[in-house]
């Protein structure tokens, strides 16, 4: 088991070294945003990331692929957060039986290697890389549509099929990488997340704490309103100013 997880490290490592090496690595990745905000999100995607492929929307969040480095797919500003696309499954049953079999998702999906080594090459970006052994996850669940079951049985039941699969250790609380599943209808999505949370309420001015208007929905707004290099933003109701910030 401790040979394969070094296989595991030492195949991510090769990956990110291809990639910074500047070969086109197409990487899948699922982003979440405010609800009602898909076509400006999506517009943005499509400006700042090259070679866009395999569009995929749903209600708050977008999976796609590209071939753009992973630090520009960060820059996105119209998102709340970034994670790395392990895999989907469909026909999920509502009934309450279908809970035990999910534990075997984890063994099912195919793009583990995707989100893994992407998440791998997040640490490494921030000087901060992590090793199997010191990995402890938690697994988090978003659920739409009518269930027999709750959201936090969808993540413990994804989130034990991780631990057995990966060898993980569970932490709740002092976790370095966290599982995101979303469950829309019968369609079970699973991602890592690959950015840090707290991006969805980024200060803008750290004298005045967090924003009530979320950066992410300003910075949507100052794009829908098509504003030009040189133009001058006047907001009226600018409170700490999260729009004019975001604008410039």
């Amino acid at each position: 088991q401790n040979l394969k997880k070094k296989l595991i490290v030492l195949q991510n490592l090769f990956l990110l070294r291809r990639a910074m090496e500047g070969e086109k690595l197409t990487r899948k990745y699922l982003v979440t945003f405010s609800e009602g905000l898909q076509e400006v999100v999506e517009s943005e995607i499509r400006s700042r990331l090259a070679d866009i492929t395999s569009f995929q929307h749903f209600y708050g969040f977008i999976i796609f692929s590209c071939t753009s480095p992973l630090e520009d797919t960060l820059k996105l500003r119209s998102v709340d957060t970034v994670c790395s696309y392990a895999g989907q499954l469909s026909n999920i049953s509502a009934d309450k039986s279908a809970i035990k079999p999910l534990t075997t998702a984890a063994f099912e999906l195919t793009d583990w290697e995707n989100a893994i080594s992407l998440w791998h090459a997040c640490r490494i970006l921030e000087g901060a890389p992590i090793s199997p052994e010191e990995i402890k996850f938690r697994a988090s669940a978003r659920r739409r549509g009518t269930h027999e079951y709750r959201s936090p049985d969808v993540a413990s039941s994804v989130g034990f099929g991780c631990n057995d699969k990966f060898q993980w250790k569970v932490d709740l609380k002092n976790y370095n990488l966290e599982v995101l599943v979303y469950l829309e209808q019968d369609v079970l999505i699973v991602s890592i997340l690959i950015n840090d949370r707290k991006a969805e309420m980024r200060k803008n001015i750290l004298e005045l704490g967090v924003t009530s208007l979320k950066p992410s929905i300003a910075y949507a707004l100052c794009l829908m309103a098509d504003i030009k290099e040189g133009e001058i933003i006047v907001d009226p109701c600018s409170g700490i100013g999260t729009i004019p910030i975001e604008a410039a």
